[in-house]
């Protein structure tokens, strides 16, 4: 670059100085400014005396932590979008302040036409994030009471067995566990793509150790059900003081398995979930009692209370 001489420095210094840019730049800053009193305004209307009037705590539902994380993904790239055109404004009236001139003759009625429509729109943008607040808020309240409603329902038509979605286990999730007078099972879902359409039945063969896919295999899933039942047995055992037997179990939606050799006790089962009836049946005499079911049941749904929403 060429360098800057002493009337350039002046003149750089001079226009830094100009009122006029400092308006420019806050121009320019203004959709910032809007988010900030938007959240500020927000906070302040949580702070709700009434009370929540669900009386049950609600439980995770299928895949929240996916959804979470899948939310969290979005939110990331629409702050990096606007981080970017933020940065690119500012960038943009640095190089605009070298060249600038200290002369505001020029500035005319159009020029305060654009400093109200900037302001303006800042102030719309700010009342628009705090309304969508709001009714994202109602809506969240209406999903709420939804939610408590079929959860109270089906505990109540699924009578001796619980189905328990997402339970977090600090570092890693449990998809799914059931528990029922055949014993508790955990599950890991996995979603694998099929061939496309006329290349074959989707059919995976289960040898005990890989899971032979039409045109590839696989064994870590199987390895992470295992692992994954062998943590939540060791944690019944130290919540409630009992050693539970703990299956795993590994499902693969829409997949048609078949199983290649006799599977044992301490085996993982995989299956695909439409056709699951016959593992939550108790062949016999039942592993659990109804008490050991609600016994377990409740210490499993503390792992899988629903976040906080607002």
């Amino acid at each position: 670059p060429r360098p800057r001489t002493a009337a350039q420095g002046q003149h750089f210094l001079e226009c830094l100085m100009n009122s006029w840019y400092y308006i420019a730049l806050l121009m320019s800053l203004a959709p910032v400014a809007a988010v900030f009193i938007a959240i500020a305004i927000l906070k302040q209307r949580r702070k709700d005396a009434r009370r929540d009037p669900l009386t049950s705590e609600l439980l995770a539902q299928p895949g929240a932590t996916l959804q979470r994380d899948a939310n969290e993904q979005g939110e990331r790239a629409i702050t990096s979008y606007l981080s970017g055109i933020v940065s690119c404004a500012l960038l943009g009236q640095a190089l605009l302040a070298r060249y600038i001139t200290s002369d505001l003759s020029a500035f005319g009625g159009f020029d305060y036409v654009l400093i109200s429509l900037c302001l303006g729109t800042g102030v719309w943008a700010c009342m628009k994030l705090v309304s969508s607040a709001k009714a994202k808020g109602i809506l969240y309240q209406g999903m709420r009471g939804e939610l408590a409603t079929a959860q109270e329902i089906s505990s109540v038509l699924l009578g001796n067995r619980r189905l328990i979605n997402d339970l977090n286990c600090g570092n890693f999730n449990i998809d799914h566990v059931v528990v029922s007078p055949a014993g508790i099972f955990a599950i890991e879902s996995k979603s694998r793509k099929k061939l496309a359409e006329g290349t074959g039945k989707p059919k995976v063969i289960y040898d005990g150790k890989m899971l032979n896919f039409p045109d590839w295999k696989e064994s870590e899933p199987i390895a992470q059900a295992r692992r994954q039942a062998q943590w939540l047995k060791g944690h019944l055992q130290k919540s409630t003081g009992l050693d539970f037997p703990v299956q795993a179990v590994l499902a693969l939606p829409g997949w048609w398995v078949e199983s290649s050799f006799r599977a044992g006790p301490d085996d993982v089962k995989v299956i695909n979930p439409k056709n699951s009836g016959w593992l939550f049946a108790p062949n016999s005499s039942p592993q659990l009692s109804d008490a050991q079911v609600q016994q377990i049941a409740f210490e499993l749904e503390k792992l899988a209370k629903a976040p906080e929403i607002y």
